[in-house]
């Protein structure tokens, strides 16, 4: 995000910055400004790298109930795999909302 951060100026900056304050929660204009800063593709590994830690963390606790690990497991599992676009579920997340397609 450092990287967007620095090629955007003005409003469009302090919208991004609005995005991690809860100021601003529109996921297509998320999307808008990553696509202009040209960092998609970063954003969208550190997303995948972000779920994949998230997801050994939470295999790793002691201090949740099983079933509990499980389902917090499984939801980072599908988060993951909304954010690969090789997956089935990113595809058919994508064909349902086409306002978030980003240009290739």
């Amino acid at each position: 995000m450092r990287t967007a951060l620095s090629k955007l100026t003005g409003p469009d900056r302090d919208r991004l910055v609005g995005y991690f304050t809860g100021a601003e929660l529109d996921l297509t204009d998320i999307c808008a400004l990553m696509e202009q800063a040209e960092v998609t593709a970063y954003c969208s590994s550190l997303i995948s790298d972000l779920h994949t830690h998230t997801r050994d963390r939470i295999t790793a606790d002691p201090d949740l109930p099983a079933p509990v690990r499980t389902a917090l497991s499984t939801t980072c599992t599908y988060m993951t795999a909304l954010y690969d676009p090789a997956s089935p579920t990113s595809r058919l997340y994508l064909n349902a909302r086409p306002d978030l397609q980003l240009a290739s």
